[in-house]
């Protein structure tokens, strides 16, 4: 099955795939965080990730530019906290980069297969992901 997708949903399912942590939901209170950055518009999935003593998180604030049909833009941006934070997110960063250069806009195709089954061949744009019961193989096309 393929998915075509522009919305911030596609870049998180990304990362949970390029980083090594994956991408964490990560809760926060939005009233003792009133009129910080995150609450201005806040990013609805909190999602972080993390390394060793490295923690990042996803922010976003409202862009000056706007849609063709006036609606909102946003900025992402990457917080780090702790030791190595700031190569951390640097490589978030790079990662959020990496999909909206190469990525955005397509599909990705979904391929269920056996667990067991040989490793599809490492492409760009294309991750493997073992469960307990079956092998995901996920590729933008």
């Amino acid at each position: 099955m393929s998915w075509y997708g522009e919305s911030p949903e596609w870049m998180e399912l990304w990362l949970t795939l390029a980083m090594p942590s994956g991408l964490n939901w990560m809760s926060f209170d939005r009233a003792k965080t009133a009129g910080t950055l995150l609450t201005d518009d806040p990013y609805p999935s909190s999602t972080a990730v993390f390394d060793k003593s490295a923690l990042t998180y996803l922010a976003r604030r409202v862009s000056d530019q706007k849609t063709p049909e006036g609606g909102k833009l946003w900025e992402f941006g990457v917080i780090g906290h702790g030791p190595g934070s700031d190569e951390l997110a640097a490589r978030v960063a790079e990662a959020i980069r990496e999909w909206d250069r190469g990525y955005r806009g397509r599909e990705a195709d979904f391929e269920l297969r056996p667990l067991g089954a040989a490793s599809a061949e490492p492409q760009p744009g294309q991750f493997t992901v073992d469960t307990p019961l079956n092998q995901i193989v996920i590729k933008w096309q």
